[in-house]
């Protein structure tokens, strides 16, 4: 199984490469907001969580989305998807 580490750093590279096209400043780490960071809205979380599922098949449930405020959280929450 995938550690906490390594998530965050598929998370993190997913949102650069895809969200962000590529075009992140730096300020980007595994505790900053998401939202409140202008980094992701609406739609691109629900991206976030279509990739989540596909790349690791698991559900996301809709509690899970609520806590999708820092790559850290993300990462925790698909590690305990994986888990059970």
């Amino acid at each position: 199984m995938e550690s906490t580490e390594h998530l965050e750093g598929v998370v993190r590279s997913f949102i650069v490469n895809e969200l962000l096209e590529g075009s992140e400043n730096g300020e980007l780490t595994h505790t900053t907001h998401l939202v409140k960071g202008g980094i992701v809205d609406s739609i691109n979380v629900l991206r976030l969580v279509d990739f989540l599922e596909e790349e690791y098949d698991i559900e996301v449930e809709p509690t899970d989305i609520r806590q999708f405020i820092t790559i850290e959280n993300i990462a925790r929450i698909v590690h305990q998807r994986m888990s059970s």
